[in-house]
């Protein structure tokens, strides 16, 4: 099963746990894959390497997103947090 395929079946399993929060960071994940195998012209054969490359740069983007959250914003900085511990999830150690 290359990465591509679990995140999407993870992403069914969170849709059906109806875990929104854990749902929209996948998906999220996800459509940011399409998007780089639509540019890169590989759709239709989406590799782990492609996909290692996009969770990476999701990474990078919400450590920023972290570390440029004002400390009164608790709630927004509680949801990138989550979002971070998701991404981190797939990420290639």
């Amino acid at each position: 099963m290359t990465k591509f395929e679990t995140l999407q079946k993870d992403m069914i399993a969170a849709m059906k746990a109806r875990d929104k929060a854990r749902k929209d960071a996948i998906s999220s994940l996800i459509s940011d894959v399409k998007k780089v195998a639509i540019d890169s012209g590989s759709r239709d054969n989406i590799g782990d390497d492609l996909v290692d490359q996009v969770i990476i740069k999701s990474l990078k983007t919400a450590k920023e997103q972290i570390d440029t959250c004002p400390d009164d914003r608790a709630e927004l900085k509680a949801e990138y947090q989550f979002r971070y511990d998701v991404i981190k999830e797939y990420a290639p150690s």
